[in-house]
């Protein structure tokens, strides 16, 4: 307790908009994407689009439609901010991919038994978006030399 005491009676907080600095403020960065981490961004795109044929066999009420064309459109957005370099949307692309890749693996043994048809489907899904977390791991840690030298490599804030 005694240390955020004299912390608190040393610091100096605002009383006013105007006694905010905002000089130190800068743009963030734009993020260096390979080309294999662009391509693997879009296959998982486009993949998600051609599936929509299969996911709608059958459905005759509106709801699951609408749901299913609003999930596609909220994808779209997504990847669309991501190929524009942006830190937030790599990490939302990221964490869905993630997330999906953990449910559809879980559920790949009873979709063989049930349809193969759909397990080679989602297969082909997981496969895509595990190389894209992996493409997009390789340019975080190791920032290709080749790719924009003027773009520093991103990092998550």
């Amino acid at each position: 307790m005694k240390a955020e005491d004299s912390y608190f009676a040393h610091a100096e907080f605002p009383h006013s908009f105007a006694d905010i600095d905002t000089s130190e403020t800068t743009v963030p960065e734009r993020i260096a994407l390979g080309t294999m981490s662009k391509a693997s961004i879009v296959m998982v795109w486009l993949w998600a689009l051609f599936e929509t044929r299969w996911e709608l066999a059958g459905e005759t009420e509106a709801l699951p439609v609408a749901a299913l064309l609003v999930a596609k459109l909220i994808l779209t957005v997504i990847v669309i901010w991501t190929l524009r370099r942006s830190h937030l949307a790599l990490a939302v692309f990221a964490f869905c991919c993630a997330v999906s890749i953990i449910v559809i693996a879980m559920a790949l043994p009873r979709m063989y038994s049930l349809s193969p048809w759909f397990f080679c489907l989602s297969l082909v899904e997981t496969v895509l978006k595990t190389a894209a977390l992996a493409s997009l791991a390789f340019d975080y840690f190791l920032p290709d030399s080749t790719v924009e030298e003027a773009e520093p490599p991103w990092r998550m804030r």
